[in-house]
Protein backbone atom coordinates (compact mmCIF):
# COMPACT_ATOMS: atom_id res chain seq x y z
CA UNK A 1 0.00 0.00 0.00
CA UNK A 2 1.31 3.45 -0.95
CA UNK A 3 0.74 6.56 1.16
CA UNK A 4 1.24 10.29 1.48
CA UNK A 5 0.51 12.46 4.50
CA UNK A 6 -0.71 16.00 5.11
CA UNK A 7 -0.18 17.92 8.35
CA UNK A 8 -3.26 19.64 9.80
CA UNK A 9 -4.13 21.55 12.95
CA UNK A 10 -5.48 18.34 14.51
CA UNK A 11 -2.74 15.99 13.37
CA UNK A 12 -1.85 14.17 10.19
CA UNK A 13 -4.11 12.90 7.44
CA UNK A 14 -2.86 9.79 5.68
CA UNK A 15 -3.97 9.08 2.13
CA UNK A 16 -3.50 5.46 1.07
CA UNK A 17 -3.60 4.17 -2.47
CA UNK A 18 -2.83 1.22 -4.64
CA UNK A 19 -1.13 1.85 -7.99
CA UNK A 20 -4.18 3.54 -9.55
CA UNK A 21 -6.76 4.56 -6.90
CA UNK A 22 -7.08 6.01 -3.43
CA UNK A 23 -8.44 3.32 -1.15
CA UNK A 24 -8.42 4.95 2.28
CA UNK A 25 -8.04 8.26 4.13
CA UNK A 26 -7.19 8.19 7.85
CA UNK A 27 -7.49 11.24 10.11
CA UNK A 28 -5.33 11.97 13.14
CA UNK A 29 -2.65 9.35 12.64
CA UNK A 30 1.15 9.35 12.50
CA UNK A 31 2.66 10.38 9.15
CA UNK A 32 3.93 7.70 6.78
CA UNK A 33 5.19 8.53 3.30
CA UNK A 34 5.94 6.15 0.45
CA UNK A 35 9.31 6.85 -1.15
CA UNK A 36 7.84 6.92 -4.64
CA UNK A 37 4.15 7.74 -4.71
CA UNK A 38 2.31 7.70 -8.05
CA UNK A 39 1.25 11.01 -9.61
CA UNK A 40 -2.42 10.63 -8.70
CA UNK A 41 -1.46 10.25 -5.02
CA UNK A 42 0.80 13.33 -5.15
CA UNK A 43 -2.03 15.26 -6.81
CA UNK A 44 -4.38 14.14 -4.03
CA UNK A 45 -1.84 15.35 -1.45
CA UNK A 46 -1.78 18.80 -3.08
CA UNK A 47 -5.59 18.94 -3.07
CA UNK A 48 -5.68 18.00 0.62
CA UNK A 49 -3.09 20.70 1.38
CA UNK A 50 -5.29 23.23 -0.44
CA UNK A 51 -8.34 22.01 1.45
CA UNK A 52 -6.63 22.34 4.83
CA UNK A 53 -5.43 25.82 3.86
CA UNK A 54 -9.14 26.73 3.80
CA UNK A 55 -9.67 26.70 0.04
CA UNK A 56 -12.65 25.05 -1.66
CA UNK A 57 -11.50 21.85 -3.32
CA UNK A 58 -13.29 19.52 -5.72
CA UNK A 59 -12.19 15.97 -4.92
CA UNK A 60 -14.47 14.42 -7.56
CA UNK A 61 -11.67 13.95 -10.11
CA UNK A 62 -9.56 11.85 -7.74
CA UNK A 63 -9.72 8.15 -8.64
CA UNK A 64 -11.09 6.21 -5.69
CA UNK A 65 -11.83 2.55 -5.08
CA UNK A 66 -15.17 2.22 -3.27
CA UNK A 67 -15.10 -0.93 -1.17
CA UNK A 68 -18.47 -1.75 0.33
CA UNK A 69 -21.91 -3.17 -0.26
CA UNK A 70 -24.12 -1.97 -3.11
CA UNK A 71 -26.14 0.07 -0.59
CA UNK A 72 -23.02 1.68 0.91
CA UNK A 73 -21.67 2.58 -2.53
CA UNK A 74 -25.03 4.18 -3.44
CA UNK A 75 -24.90 6.28 -0.27
CA UNK A 76 -21.28 7.30 -0.87
CA UNK A 77 -21.80 8.19 -4.55
CA UNK A 78 -24.74 10.42 -3.62
CA UNK A 79 -22.84 11.99 -0.73
CA UNK A 80 -19.89 12.75 -2.99
CA UNK A 81 -22.16 15.23 -4.82
CA UNK A 82 -22.65 17.43 -1.73
CA UNK A 83 -20.37 20.40 -2.48
CA UNK A 84 -17.80 22.11 -0.30
CA UNK A 85 -19.41 24.39 2.28
CA UNK A 86 -22.84 22.76 2.15
CA UNK A 87 -24.46 20.49 4.70
CA UNK A 88 -27.34 18.06 4.36
CA UNK A 89 -29.17 15.81 6.80
CA UNK A 90 -29.14 12.06 7.23
CA UNK A 91 -32.84 12.17 6.22
CA UNK A 92 -32.04 14.10 3.03
CA UNK A 93 -29.42 11.53 2.10
CA UNK A 94 -31.78 8.64 2.84
CA UNK A 95 -34.56 10.25 0.78
CA UNK A 96 -32.12 10.92 -2.08
CA UNK A 97 -31.44 7.22 -2.52
CA UNK A 98 -34.98 6.04 -1.76
CA UNK A 99 -34.14 4.59 1.65
CA UNK A 100 -36.81 4.89 4.38
CA UNK A 101 -34.24 4.66 7.19
CA UNK A 102 -31.76 7.50 7.91
CA UNK A 103 -30.11 5.25 10.51
CA UNK A 104 -29.09 2.82 7.73
CA UNK A 105 -27.47 5.76 5.94
CA UNK A 106 -25.60 6.61 9.15
CA UNK A 107 -24.28 3.05 9.29
CA UNK A 108 -23.08 3.34 5.68
CA UNK A 109 -21.31 6.60 6.53
CA UNK A 110 -19.58 4.93 9.48
CA UNK A 111 -18.12 2.39 7.02
CA UNK A 112 -16.73 5.11 4.71
CA UNK A 113 -12.95 4.70 4.37
CA UNK A 114 -12.52 7.82 2.24
CA UNK A 115 -13.13 10.66 4.70
CA UNK A 116 -13.21 14.16 3.18
CA UNK A 117 -13.20 12.77 -0.39
CA UNK A 118 -16.57 11.25 0.46
CA UNK A 119 -17.59 14.04 2.83
CA UNK A 120 -19.55 12.38 5.66
CA UNK A 121 -18.73 15.41 7.80
CA UNK A 122 -21.27 17.35 5.71
CA UNK A 123 -24.15 15.21 6.97
CA UNK A 124 -25.85 16.32 10.19
CA UNK A 125 -29.06 15.52 12.06
CA UNK A 126 -32.29 17.26 11.04
CA UNK A 127 -32.27 19.28 14.30
CA UNK A 128 -28.91 20.79 13.32
CA UNK A 129 -26.85 18.73 15.76
CA UNK A 130 -23.71 17.17 14.37
CA UNK A 131 -24.50 13.48 14.74
CA UNK A 132 -21.53 11.15 14.63
CA UNK A 133 -18.25 10.96 12.77
CA UNK A 134 -15.88 8.01 12.50
CA UNK A 135 -12.82 10.12 13.40
CA UNK A 136 -14.66 11.82 16.30
CA UNK A 137 -16.67 15.00 16.69
CA UNK A 138 -13.53 17.09 17.15
CA UNK A 139 -12.60 16.33 13.53
CA UNK A 140 -16.18 16.87 12.29
CA UNK A 141 -16.29 20.31 13.96
CA UNK A 142 -12.90 21.20 12.52
CA UNK A 143 -13.86 20.19 8.97
CA UNK A 144 -17.20 22.03 9.09
CA UNK A 145 -15.56 25.15 10.51
CA UNK A 146 -12.90 24.93 7.82
CA UNK A 147 -15.73 24.97 5.26
CA UNK A 148 -17.27 28.07 6.86
CA UNK A 149 -19.78 26.75 9.39
CA UNK A 150 -20.08 28.09 12.91
CA UNK A 151 -20.56 25.38 15.53
CA UNK A 152 -22.23 25.94 18.91
CA UNK A 153 -19.92 23.96 21.18
CA UNK A 154 -22.50 23.73 23.97
CA UNK A 155 -25.12 22.13 21.75
CA UNK A 156 -22.92 20.60 19.04
CA UNK A 157 -25.08 22.30 16.42
CA UNK A 158 -24.08 23.79 13.08
CA UNK A 159 -25.43 27.31 12.90
CA UNK A 160 -24.72 29.16 9.72
CA UNK A 161 -22.01 29.85 7.27
CA UNK A 162 -19.51 32.45 8.46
Amino acid sequence: MLSVSVKTKLGYVLIFGDKTHIVSVKLGVLPVESKEAPKFLLKAKKLFEEYFAGNPVDFSKIPVRLQGTDFQRRVWKTLRKVPYGHIKTYKWLADSIGCPCPRAVGNALRANKLSIIIPCHRIIRKDGSLGGFSAGLRWKRYLLELEGWEIDDKKDKAYHRL
